[in-house]
């Protein structure tokens, strides 16, 4: 999987020539200014361990939280094992 990102990452780059995190939050910053409803999606289950990551979920929940607070529409996507972390994490 870690191929296939940096593939990704890689052709995303040449294609936008800039940073991918500033793309990223120019896009949510019209999507506030717009009113849009934002998704974010997280905490895939690595097979295999069927474990849960557990970077994704803190960083979804804390962007989430900064979001809403600007007033927008947030939508989390999470794998159904995955809501009660969700959950506990929104309300740090």
């Amino acid at each position: 999987m870690r191929k296939a990102s940096r593939i990704l990452y890689t052709a995303l780059v040449q294609r936008y020539r800039e940073s991918l995190s500033l793309r990223a939050s120019l896009q949510l910053w019209r999507a506030l200014e717009s009113e849009s409803t934002v998704f974010i999606s997280t905490g895939f289950i690595i097979p295999g361990v069927n474990a849960q990551e557990t970077d994704g979920p803190l960083g979804a929940a804390a962007l989430t939280k900064a979001l809403v607070e600007l007033g927008a529409q947030v939508v989390v996507l999470t794998e159904e094992d995955n809501l009660e972390l969700m959950e506990n994490s929104y309300l740090l």
